[in-house]
């Protein structure tokens, strides 16, 4: 379990925030080396709601399906403006005012709050916008859209291929890919494109990098078509992406979130409008050409088989 906090509030650094007016502040104040920014998760739950949130989120006794109703209790309790989304495998959905807000349930659904939010301004706008992320992880806010029915999902589909197509060139993907048990996961943003909604099983390939153990043991292992499984472009052995998920060791995905405190911006614990100087680490320029570089991956960066991994980390 990632050590976790309840104080500080971040936010991520690119052009979805919005100031009183409704215009994009990262854009219009970007001259200033500035931007203007409201808390919502501070709004919405007062400090002793996100500590049980937290509290709940710690317990390893109590199945997710158990802790969804606990966690709605909670919500009552503090008398969160909420209405219900629905549950998935380690996060629970709520609807305030226009905002998706998305709750950590496990140590899973801490991992992948913070995976979403770093991801979110480098995916951007071919996945939803993360617009703020609670000092303990576990309280994610996110733009609402209109989730992929059946029909959307065909509609869309050569648009989804594609920006598969791009993040597979850095990224291992996952839960995500061209299946009918995926199109949920997808929304259809105001211009009638496809964004990515859940999409916290995508992985830097500079951290979860896997070789087959076939007698061609170069061969990384790549996606298929549909960027559903990993094959081996040698011996075409297949592996879906939750045979490799649930093995995947922990220290990998705590070193992909490792220096989130770095690439987030700190909201003080106020209900004013605060201005919040521009990080040039994290700045719009710097994620523009973030995005353009190629992965390389570096000779200290070999990992194991993927069956001798599958077989270290059998009783994860």
């Amino acid at each position: 379990m990632i050590p976790l906090k309840s104080t500080l509030l971040k936010i991520p650094s690119y052009a979805e925030m919005k100031g009183k007016d409704g215009k994009p502040v990262m854009n219009r104040d970007y001259g200033k080396g500035a931007f203007k920014a409201f808390r919502k998760i501070g709004k919405w739950f007062p400090i002793e709601c996100q500590v049980e949130i937290e509290k709940l989120a710690l317990k390893t006794f109590v199945d997710n399906n158990t802790k969804s109703e606990l966690l709605l209790s909670i919500l009552d309790k503090y008398q969160v403006p909420y209405s219900r989304l629905g549950g998935g495998t380690n996060r629970f959905g709520i609807l305030i005012e226009e905002y998706a807000v998305k709750i950590a349930l496990d140590s899973d659904g801490v991992i992948d709050n913070c995976i979403e939010t770093l991801h979110s301004r480098y995916f951007y706008p071919d996945a939803i916008p993360i617009y703020e992320l609670s000092g303990n992880y576990c309280i994610e806010v996110t733009k609402y859209g209109k989730i992929c029915d059946l029909a959307d999902f065909k509609r869309l589909e050569p648009q989804m291929r594609e920006i598969l197509q791009r993040l597979s060139d850095k990224y291992l993907i996952g839960d995500i890919g061209i299946n009918v048990n995926n199109y949920v996961n997808w929304t259809v943003d105001d211009e009638g494109k496809p964004a990515m909604m859940d999409f916290a099983y995508i992985y830097p390939m500079a951290h979860i990098r896997l070789r087959c153990s076939c007698e061609n043991t170069g061969n990384y292992l790549i996606p298929d078509g549909n960027y559903d499984k990993l094959i081996c472009p040698a011996c075409h052995k297949q592996w879906t992406f939750g045979q490799i998920r649930q093995r995947i060791p922990r220290e990998r995905l705590l070193e992909i979130i490792k220096d989130i405190m770095n690439d987030m911006y700190v909201l003080k614990n106020t209900d004013e409008e605060q201005t919040i100087p521009i990080n040039p680490r994290i700045s719009p320029d710097r994620i523009k050409k973030d995005k353009k570089k190629k992965f390389k991956l570096e000779e200290n960066q070999e990992y194991d088989t993927l069956e001798e991994l599958l077989e270290s980390y059998e009783n994860l």
